[in-house]
């Protein structure tokens, strides 16, 4: 699974048509992918939403009113926006790992948290607590003036507006400038006659600009599919962000040249600190072919995972192959840059591997895998997906080098931004509106949740399950558990750490901006 059947997937809806291995493999690459990991958070999402048929009523009412001809007298034509803020807010979580971790040791999995929509707000919670579905004589306080609806609380609570996030601009002009060098490497991209075949191309890239490698290989469109999947193979993911996508013939590069085929390319942004030797491609390099035998098909449900213990030289000084298998697997939610999540990866690799935790250095998850994937589309429209992938799971750990402080989870970029978001108001907030996020961990007692306006005022605060009857769009849960009547469009989850140094996750959603 890679980005361009996540973006698919995506891009057709099918999610009901992907088998339970298919659905783990994206959901796998999405958590460990900080390009992925918004578009499936917000699609998959989307796809669960059920939507009820339109009642012949309205039906007919909708089609007269389009016969009748328009009218506008003295007002301004409304423009809307349907805003899916959850994308943007969830590149906060680009650090995000989740992993399964078939040991033994069940953790409860933390749901993935998107969804769209905008409303009116309900009467707030005095405190925090446990909250059941609103009744419905609350609808109408809902209506009452915006000063009763402010919540109450012992001392004022700071505004927490939407986060934004910068660096988008920055990965726009990276990837021009990795298109124009990879040019530069390779002239048969922008020298010579018209071809009609296509260019599956790959670039790495460093933040300061530095071409760290690129790869082209030139396919019919039957060969397309594969030629793709075996470029995005040769380039690093630990630690990259970046973007993917095509650009037609005669498209013209920054500098004015001119692209003389169609191309599919992907290119790969990193830290300018990346290190390159201890990358998830020369871990596939260092084990080669050995344990080919191991790779088990991508549809098949069972998979084959391989934990390897490598050196700098090369050489690999532990390993063991155990069987993952989804209908027993359960699992615990992972922050990749939190010391604890850190911790708990570590130790867990170590005692699979039978070493001690102070052997290990840097670590991070890649598939060993041949063949390719994608959608097919047939003569009535349907959408099916072809895997012939053949996969290994590898979990990798590097030898920790003299200096290094303890063990790391993968090599993280930095190219989706920093978030604005207050974690310090973030706190306080919490602090007062739920006061347990700190101490009540109980998976049943649902997830700490807070929902503001746009400008960052406090609506209501109190905890959501989000597995309730099922799940489904993170807007509908919220409307149904905790803010009936508002309709909400940007998320973000973010762990806060109190003066105790207890550590709370706490789910943060924003009302739709009135327009």
């Amino acid at each position: 699974m890679n980005c361009q059947d996540i973006s698919r997937i995506a891009n057709t809806g099918s999610f009901d048509t992907l088998t339970a291995a298919e659905r783990r493999a994206a959901e796998e690459h999405a958590r460990t992918c900080r390009h992925c990991l918004p578009t499936w958070a917000v699609h998959s999402r989307l796809a669960e939403l059920r939507v009820p048929p339109t009642p012949a009523e309205l039906l007919a009412w909708s089609r007269k009113a389009v016969a009748r001809p328009a009218s506008i007298s003295g007002r301004r034509a409304l423009r809307r926006l349907i805003v899916i803020g959850g994308m943007v807010a969830l590149a906060a979580a680009a650090a995000m790992l989740a992993l399964q971790l078939g040991d033994g040791r069940a953790r409860a999995p933390r749901q993935s948290i998107l969804a769209v929509a905008p409303a009116s707000r309900p009467p707030p919670l005095p405190t925090a607590q446990v909250l059941a579905v609103a009744p419905a004589g609350e609808a109408a306080a809902m209506t009452k003036g915006r000063e009763a609806r402010k919540p109450r609380s012992v001392a004022p609570l700071p505004l927490l507006p939407m986060p934004v996030y910068d660096g988008e601009a920055q990965q726009e002009a990276l990837l021009e400038l990795a298109l124009e060098k990879a040019a530069d490497q390779h002239p048969e991209l922008v020298e010579g006659p018209d071809i009609d075949d296509t260019f599956a191309l790959g670039a790495t890239i460093r933040q300061d600009g530095t071409l760290l490698g690129s790869t082209v290989k030139l396919a019919t469109r039957a060969e397309l599919r594969d030629a793709t999947a075996e470029v995005r193979r040769e380039m690093p993911a630990d630690g990259a962000g970046g973007s993917g996508g095509g650009r037609s013939k005669h498209s013209l590069l920054q500098d004015g040249r001119m692209l003389r085929a169609d191309i599919s390319f992907w290119v790969a942004i990193v830290p300018n600190n990346y290190d390159i030797t201890r990358s998830n491609v020369r871990v596939l390099q260092i084990l080669g072919d050995r344990h080919a035998d191991l790779m088990l098909p991508a549809t098949g449900g069972e998979m084959n995972r391989l934990t390897v213990l490598l050196s700098d030289d090369g050489h690999v000084q532990r390993e063991k192959v155990d069987r993952l298998d989804p209908q027993t697997q359960s699992g615990k939610t992972l922050l990749g840059g939190d010391s604890n999540d850190v911790a708990f990866l570590a130790q867990d690799i170590a005692d699979r591997l039978e070493v001690d935790v102070s052997q290990i250095g840097l670590m991070g998850i890649t598939n060993m895998e041949k063949g390719s994937r994608v959608l097919i589309m047939d003569a009535n429209g349907g959408v099916r997906p072809d895997d012939r992938r053949q996969v290994l799971i590898v979990y990798y750990a590097w030898l920790r080098r003299a200096g290094e402080a303890g063990p790391a989870w993968g090599q993280n970029s930095s190219t989706a931004g920093r978030s604005s978001l207050d974690e310090s108001a973030a706190l306080r907030i919490v602090e007062q509106m739920i006061p347990d996020a700190f101490t009540l961990k109980d998976p049943a007692a649902g997830e700490p949740t807070v929902v503001l306006t746009a400008k960052g005022e406090v609506i209501r605060a109190g905890r959501v399950n989000f597995r309730k009857n099922g799940g489904g769009a993170m807007d509908a849960i919220l409307q149904q558990q905790l803010v009936p009547g508002v309709r909400t469009s940007s998320y973000s989850m973010v762990r806060l750490r109190n003066h105790l140094d207890e550590t709370a996750d706490v789910n943060f959603a924003w009302e739709v901006p009135a327009h």
